[in-house]
């Protein structure tokens, strides 16, 4: 009886089993963003963005710096203050050549690693990646090189593998 189902049906049971892989293989192996243009920013460690009494400081958008530093936002592609507010607070501004986008491209894309490291620290996201195409903004990503801590948005892929496999220190090279 199964082996008359099989032999009645083996061309949809290649097709579905085909399709299967092709869906698993492409999602898998998917990138974050497509981007034409990266903009990075980074926040100075050396300096007390938070010293009132620093005149060689003039920020006058602290919250902004501080949801930058610590939180887990923007939420979403739409924070307008977030994106005209980050050169106001950010120390350095480069955007990064298109020569390391193939290597960016791998970095951030969904990987599967067979070590995986965590960090018990409290992350201070001091470089922050905006990724462009067309001129919009597609995607987001805030790093923690010391906690090895990431908030990526913009993307529909699994994230939570971001930086394994030796991709913090890869793209602390390209910077």
């Amino acid at each position: 009886m199964i082996k008359n189902f099989i032999q009645k049906n083996i061309k949809k049971l290649i097709v579905t089993v085909g399709i299967g892989c092709l869906c698993t293989l492409y999602f898998y192996n998917s990138y974050y963003f497509d981007f034409d243009r990266i903009e990075h920013y980074k926040i100075i460690r050396e300096i007390d963005y938070f010293d009132r009494n620093n005149e060689a400081i003039q920020i006058t958008h602290k919250d902004i710096l501080s949801e930058l530093l610590f939180d887990f936002a923007p939420k979403d592609l739409k924070g307008k203050i977030f994106l005209n507010t980050l050169e106001k607070v950010t120390t350095i501004k480069q955007d990064i050549p298109t020569s390391d986008f193939d290597e960016i491209r791998e970095i951030f894309k969904e990987q599967n690693c067979s070590s995986v490291s965590v960090s018990s620290c409290i992350p201070v996201f001091r470089d922050i990646f905006i990724f462009y195409k067309n001129n919009d903004v597609v995607g987001i990503a805030k790093i923690c090189f010391g906690c090895r801590y990431h908030h990526i948005i913009g993307t529909t892929s699994n994230t939570s593998n971001f930086g394994q496999c030796g991709n913090y220190e890869a793209l602390q090279k390209i910077l």
